[in-house]
């Protein structure tokens, strides 16, 4: 069992976690910037590759990581770290999220009250994610790593060729966002805020809401007036001045680079929610390798069962208790992905004959141990379906890149990617490619 000493800190310092009670906010400065730095020190992120030869390994996207984007309510993020937590204990064989305090270090002056409630929100995440923490299923990663000089200024070549390749489509996704978007300075909480609406396909609620609690940013103060209840619509000149489409994007480019940084030479997939993520993978694509991330996508489309209304730890011990089962499935897919032939028939065929009949047992496994998940057999045990689609991560670096070991273990880089991605794709680099898994929970069944 990993990671005992960083909630036995957390139970030292709080002996009862309720979110409508935040003891931090109670807390003299000292004291809160002390449990603060004792919580990054146990903060340990994952230091080497994992030789765990799977693709059930996975680096998670900032929204399944609970972090703050795209909505920093803290029912949302629990929602997300809660559906993160059920698929992990069931399905991943190693999950990486991204260090919760990574955000705290970008802040030049951390204001006391809003460090309490934010890091209160983040400790309420940490608990929902404890027992596969504990069971080291659930680790962290960092963007904070110590690296020499040489590696650092391998690591900005990485950044440096990505922007290369992203900067067409990015621009493109920014006139996108800038057409599909309204925004309108209001009125109705007492304060001035800006209502977003149109940015669904980026990730986002129907209606967003950004809060001006403190101040108003100068281009807006010529608008505003606190008598106003009726909204402004802002117009798109200042929409593009104020920087709100790169806002409203900024996160997902941010998250695809750290994972393509991450993910490649370290036996990680990359696992997400967002449609908006596959869409600018599979545009980063050569041709070839988008055709065959696509037939691989479409053809091993498959539906697991989730578990919705039993207690995370419940689900852990039966993992534990019941590995074997879960495995199976896992192995199944890791076969699929390791093999050289993907034509679309073959890939349906692995589907109904190898895959199906594995979630076949496991929803078995799962009726057949409904005291052990419930508590008692008088219940129902009402199960929720999850599509899982998969396709590949690694049109976007070479799968033959060169390693750099640093403090986070393997990342990879290659010089002059775009240049070089034709020559990096081979049938012989095949086993060493990456995947993105895109995961979708989408009906109640029984």
């Amino acid at each position: 069992m990993k990671n005992l000493e960083l909630f036995d800190y957390i139970d030292e310092y709080i002996k009862y976690l309720d979110p409508n009670d935040n003891p931090l906010l109670l807390w003299k400065e000292d004291k809160l910037f002390e449990f603060f730095k004792g919580l990054y020190q146990r903060i340990k992120p994952e230091s080497k590759e994992n030789n765990q030869s799977s693709f059930f390994n996975f680096y998670v996207n900032s929204t399944f990581s609970g972090e703050p984007f795209p909505c920093s309510h803290y029912n949302c993020r629990m929602k997300n770290v809660d559906k993160l937590a059920r698929f992990s204990s069931l399905y991943a064989d190693k999950v990486l999220i991204k260090s919760p305090l990574d955000k705290y270090l970008e802040i030049e002056e951390m204001n006391p009250e809003e460090l309490a409630k934010d890091l209160y929100v983040d400790i309420l995440l940490l608990e929902k994610l404890r027992p596969l923490i504990i069971a080291d299923i659930v680790g962290f990663s960092s963007e904070y790593i110590c690296v020499c000089q040489d590696c650092l200024e391998k690591i900005l070549d990485i950044e440096d060729n990505f922007r290369i390749k992203v900067e067409s489509l990015q621009s493109d996704i920014r006139k996108d966002c800038l057409a599909s978007i309204t925004c309108s300075l209001c009125n109705d909480y007492g304060y001035p805020f800006l209502r977003i609406e149109g940015a669904e396909k980026y990730g986002f609620h129907e209606t967003t809401d950004w809060l001006f609690k403190y101040y108003l940013p100068s281009p807006l103060k010529k608008y505003y007036r606190p008598s106003n209840k009726e909204p402004i619509v802002l117009p798109q000149k200042l929409i593009k001045k104020l920087g709100i489409v790169e806002s409203l994007t900024n996160n997902s480019f941010r998250d695809l680079l750290e994972k393509n940084v991450s993910c490649v030479g370290r036996n990680y997939s990359y696992l997400t929610d967002r449609d908006f993520d596959i869409y600018m993978i599979n545009h980063l694509h050569l041709p070839s390798d988008l055709e065959n991330s696509q037939n691989l996508s479409q053809g091993l489309l498959h539906e697991v069962p989730f578990l919705n209304e039993v207690k995370i730890e419940n689900i852990v011990k039966l993992r534990l208790d019941e590995g074997e089962s879960f495995k199976v499935y896992r192995d199944s897919i890791n076969k699929i992905l390791q093999g050289q032939n993907r034509d679309k028939k073959e890939i349906k065929d692995i589907r109904r004959d190898i895959i199906m009949p594995e979630i076949n047992k496991i929803n078995l496994v799962l009726k057949n141990n409904k005291k052990a998940l419930l508590g008692s057999v008088a219940f129902d045990l009402a199960f929720w379906g999850a599509s899982i689609s998969i396709g590949l991560f690694s049109g976007i670096m070479p799968p033959n890149a060169i390693g750099i070991l640093g403090m986070v273990g393997g990342i990879s880089t290659a010089k002059d990617i775009i240049t070089k991605a034709k020559d990096s794709y081979s049938d012989k680099c095949i086993k060493n490619e990456n995947f993105y898994f895109l995961w979708k929970l989408f009906k109640k069944t029984k």
